[in-house]
């Protein structure tokens, strides 16, 4: 039964796999977002501007937090997928074991830097004095769910590199309902505002990650869990870490950038509006984001079986679902903004910056989308390491220098938001360059006759 949910990559129709397989994962992805967007929503309708902007305050700091074990994640991915392409079902089964003692470990680890240096992480970033406390306290809560968030995004990696995204989404479903519940009870019932709102979040994503343990135990496909291999493996860890640290440090590298942003807005004081736009962007986002890592196990599965020219359809497949997709739903998200907003403020200044914001972002997140598919493939074909340095200058390094230098004449919003879609087209048009590069040498060694997977 529980073949049925893994999805063989290596043959059949590219466009028809790729959507089946990451339309789950855009929802998923989306309804991760969403759980955030509740407890902004809910805040705004029961609490006040302050709470809000309090919640907001901490999204980029956390993605900074927690992106390089996030980064170990999918590196266990590409890992666990490229030994199923090369039928090494020994290794795929050391590695789901592995990856779930490293999440406990990277769990317990977050847990205790974001408790510890949770206050002075907003002072270090001009929070606001009259949301310090709020975030602070909400960031301190999250942190005691770290271990518990971390079991649950290796997992779904895991259970996504056999081609099993329906699953995660229908626990992260189950989850999104808890939370929402959740939400209103701390709220309404028991009087709290940011402190409940993390508590629901770390409860739904709790059952979540329980669901998924039990799911890949009772597996009878390639990624059952065994208890035998719950340890740390030399070979697996090595190859994980090649993959993995790489890419959590450009996730870090994009989200220091991000944070040093945030910085920007508390000084602009205009994080309310901000914090509401990027709700509705941020499922823009979470589609392409989405097709990018169907991507990368696409390629993972295909290069360990040696099928270059099947890699090489599959990134350009996944370009143009991409732009399709990524336009319509930023469309969408732009049209349905006012309303919507309406419902979370009745301040217009703050209305009026989230639609600032989506009036840009909204129309060039497909360009962030093709930066990932490539990034994404290069980590899939083994060169984390050159998708890392490539980001690292054509994101991060350009966005705060972008910051630093620009905003001393134009201290604007719009200076703020038009440094990322100009930074995607510049890093975006680098990375195609070397991932065509690589895979023409690739293609030059397989007739050669040499191995093409490591």
């Amino acid at each position: 039964m529980a073949k049925s949910y893994e999805l063989n990559m290596t043959t059949g129709s590219i466009l028809k796999k790729l959507v089946l397989y990451c339309i789950p994962i855009i929802l998923t992805n989306i309804i991760q977002n969403l759980f955030h967007s509740a407890d902004v929503l809910i805040l705004g309708m029961f609490t006040s501007d302050n709470a809000v902007a309090a919640v907001g305050a901490n999204g980029s700091l956390i993605n900074l937090i927690i992106a390089l074990f996030v980064g170990v994640s999918s590196g266990a991915n590409v890992i666990v997928a490229r030994n199923i392409g090369r039928s090494d079902k020994e290794s795929v089964k050391r590695t789901v074991g592995m990856s779930v003692v490293i999440s406990v470990i990277a769990g317990l680890i977050l847990l205790a830097i974001g408790v510890i240096f949770a206050r002075d992480f907003h002072i270090l970033l001009n929070c606001q004095p009259e949301y310090l406390d709020m975030a602070t306290t909400y960031l301190t809560v999250y942190f005691l769910g770290m271990p518990i968030i971390m079991l649950y995004n290796f997992c779904a990696s895991i259970m996504r590199a056999a081609g099993d995204t329906l699953r995660p989404l229908m626990f992260l479903i189950l989850g999104g309902v808890l939370n929402i519940g959740g939400n209103i009870f701390f709220i309404c019932v028991l009087n709290m505002d940011v402190e409940g709102v993390a508590l629901s979040t770390i409860i739904s994503q709790g059952v979540s990650a329980l669901l998924c343990i039990i799911v890949l135990a009772k597996s009878k496909g390639v990624c059952k869990l065994e208890f035998k291999y719950l340890k740390i493996y030399k070979k697996e860890l090595k190859e994980v870490m090649l993959v993995g640290v790489p890419s959590g440090l450009q996730s870090m590298a994009f989200s220091f950038t991000n944070v040093i942003i945030t910085s920007t807005v508390n000084k602009l004081n205009a994080m309310a509006g901000y914090t509401l736009g990027q709700q509705f962007d941020s499922i823009v986002y979470n589609t392409g984001y989405g097709i990018s890592l169907g991507t990368m196990s696409f390629v993972s599965q295909n290069y360990g079986a040696g099928n270059l020219d099947r890699v090489k359809k599959t990134i350009f497949t996944a370009m143009g679902f991409c732009i399709a997709a990524s336009l319509a739903v930023g469309t969408l998200m732009f049209f349905i903004a006012d309303p919507v907003c309406a419902l979370t403020t009745d301040s217009p200044e703050v209305i009026a910056e989230a639609k600032n914001r989506l009036s840009l972002m909204c129309f060039t997140y497909w360009m962030c989308s093709w930066l990932e598919i490539f990034s994404f493939s290069l980590r899939a074909l083994g060169k984390s390491v050159t998708a890392f340095v490539v980001c690292a200058i054509g994101v991060s390094i350009f966005r705060i220098v972008w910051i630093a230098v620009l905003m001393n004449f134009w201290p604007t919003m719009l200076m703020v938001y038009l440094c990322w879609p100009i930074s995607w087209v510049f890093t975006a048009t680098t990375l195609a360059i070397m991932l065509a590069l690589h895979v023409k040498t690739l293609a030059e060694r397989q007739r050669d006759g040499e191995v093409t997977a490591i």
